[in-house]
């Protein structure tokens, strides 16, 4: 409505951009946006309005990006997404350094904003309002470094939705056309994989559901999940795909390396990445979507034995062997000097399993010892053993009963097995181990107790009133005493001349000024506004008394 006037005074528009700066310096993100838009709406008719307030809007656009990590909300977000894209335009654009660089910054937490909204439970309300302050952001900003997973996201939640009322569907409409604009990247959508005993595929297609413009779809490569982080071995690399349509497939008979690794037996997850490239990239830059592959199965366990033994002429000899069906418990084992316990644990198939451990716990020690499968079975072993020396952080040999568990995960696995076994009673010579000098750090210290000083009792407030007016009374007797016994000689101060007697009250002011700053000093006040509030008030008090103190001389001359 206010953009339709035609008659607006320039004092109008004074008070509209006051209120509109205010509002942007709100720190809320939903006001600060309307704020904003006001000031945008009259842009051009305001002229040279706006520029007296640059200084307020600048301190407003440099608080974005941090108000941005710190807002929890959706909507609020993408508010101040819009809010950035706005005052650049009032502050010099992207062609001053500040505001790019400001741009620039907030272009590197869209992933971040991406995530969280993947993350909640998003509105399409929450969706579109992002997908339509990213798109501006990046029209703004031009920065090519954008992450294109960013609209990928905002895409597939934007198409996830159910429209129901007017309001949904303007909200869909809005976003998937910001979404679909963007300068950036156009959004290809790529479903979750397919995955048969002939191959794999996913549909891809534009937010509209209709054929993409893309220039190749490669399967850049495909790994083990669980080699991701000590060094990938890919499975498949730099493969092409076949074309059918909106559906791309690979066909498992092309690589016998993929064949051997997702047969209907292979369990696991596995990671595809897929590379798109679009017609307009001048390079042979592709980007990068991923998706997952998981199978799981559950594992049988056969039995897990538990075996105390001891050495008898450089042989092993078992002393107990104790067989347990999963989940039976071991009712009690004893392991006495000298001896040692070993665990079996035996699965119904040969499988390459990430994770599996014995624990061994009480009050003085918690120790994990992995399990390693044996080459070419199905069976996992290990043998606990102390370790009598202080500097390693194994097994040490503390006498004590044990809660003995074992623990099997894998990706694979839907739910990760944790068996325990029973208590076992260790028994070791405690001649044999000395503890690590850094052991006594972690013990337990006896508790500090400590009675401060009692406060002293404080007199009561009409006592403390009475000591004030003691403490006063030298100060008031002086004061009468000069006024009216000694009369303080006052004939010359300057009562008759009105800018004189101003000149002389704002010269004792000065002075009693810079008085009150260097006492505040010795308080609560920092150097740096001590040292400013001194020399500014100190050349108006020299300036000032310069002139009263002469004003004064000159009385005193034509007084003679």
């Amino acid at each position: 409505a206010l953009k339709c006037q035609q008659d607006i005074s320039k004092q109008q528009l004074r008070n509209i951009a006051q209120a509109a700066v205010a509002e942007i310096n709100s720190n809320d993100g939903e006001r600060m946006y309307y704020g904003a838009r006001v000031l945008l709406l009259h842009k051009k008719r305001m002229g040279n309005v706006v520029d007296t307030y640059k200084s307020d809007l600048r301190k407003a656009f440099k608080s974005i990006s941090s108000a941005v990590q710190t807002e929890t909300s959706v909507t609020k977000i993408a508010y101040l997404y819009e809010v950035a894209t706005i005052l650049s335009k009032f502050l010099g654009g992207v062609k001053a350094e500040m505001v790019f660089n400001e741009l620039f910054n907030l272009s590197k937490m869209l992933p971040n904003s991406a995530t969280m909204i993947q993350s909640k439970r998003t509105t399409l309300e929450e969706a579109s309002a992002m997908a339509r302050a990213i798109a501006k952001l990046t029209s703004t900003t031009r920065v090519k470094r954008v992450n294109p997973q960013v609209m990928d996201t905002l895409a597939m939640i934007l198409l996830s939705k159910k429209a129901s009322t007017t309001t949904d569907y303007f909200n869909l409409i809005e976003g998937l056309a910001a979404v679909n604009k963007n300068i950036l990247y156009t959004p290809v959508l790529v479903g979750q994989l397919k995955v048969d005993k002939e191959g794999f595929g996913f549909d891809i297609t534009n937010v509209y559901g209709d054929v993409p413009e893309v220039k190749e779809i490669v399967l850049k490569q495909a790994y083990d999940a669980r080699t991701a982080r000590d060094g990938r071995e890919y499975i498949v690399e730099d493969e092409t795909l076949e074309n059918k349509g909106t559906y791309y497939n690979f066909a498992f008979h092309r690589d016998e390396n993929a064949r051997d690794y997702f047969s209907d037996t292979a369990k696991g997850m596995y990671i595809f990445e897929i590379g798109v490239r679009l017609p307009d990239t001048k390079k042979v830059d592709y980007f990068i979507i991923k998706r997952m592959l998981k199978r799981t199965s559950d594992v049988s366990i056969v039995s897990m034995t538990l075996a105390v033994s001891e050495l008898s002429n450089q042989v092993r000899v078992d002393l107990v062997r104790t067989p347990l069906s999963y989940p039976e418990q071991v009712d009690h084992m004893q392991v006495g000097i000298n001896q040692r316990l070993s665990a079996s644990l035996e699965f119904a198939e040969i499988t390459q399993l990430s994770q599996v451990f014995l624990r061994l716990s009480n009050d003085d020690q918690q120790v994990t010892l992995p399990m390693t499968r044996q080459t070419g079975s199905s069976l996992y072993e290990v043998n606990v053993i102390a370790d009598t020396n202080p500097a390693n952080r194994a097994f040490r040999p503390i006498s004590g009963v044990y809660t003995v568990e074992c623990f099997v995960g894998d990706v694979s696995l839907p739910t990760p097995v944790a068996w325990t076994l029973g208590n076992i009673d260790f028994t070791f010579d405690s001649t044999t181990y000395e503890d690590h000098p850094e052991s006594s750090f972690f013990k337990v210290r006896p508790e500090i107790k400590h009675q401060f000083a009692v406060p002293e009792r404080r007199a009561s407030k009409g006592i403390s009133t009475i000591f004030v007016f003691i403490v006063a009374a030298p100060l008031v007797i002086f004061i009468i005493v000069a006024l009216f016994i000694i009369k303080a000689n006052c004939a010359n101060f300057p009562f008759g001349n009105p800018i004189v007697l101003a000149s002389h009250l704002m010269f004792q002011g000065g002075i009693g000024y810079m008085i009150y700053v260097n006492v505040m000093y010795f308080f609560s006040w920092k150097l740096g506004p001590v040292l400013k509030h001194l020399v500014l008030v100190g050349a108006v008090t020299s300036v000032i008394g310069a002139f009263a103190l002469g004003s004064m001389h000159q009385q005193s001359k034509n007084t003679k």
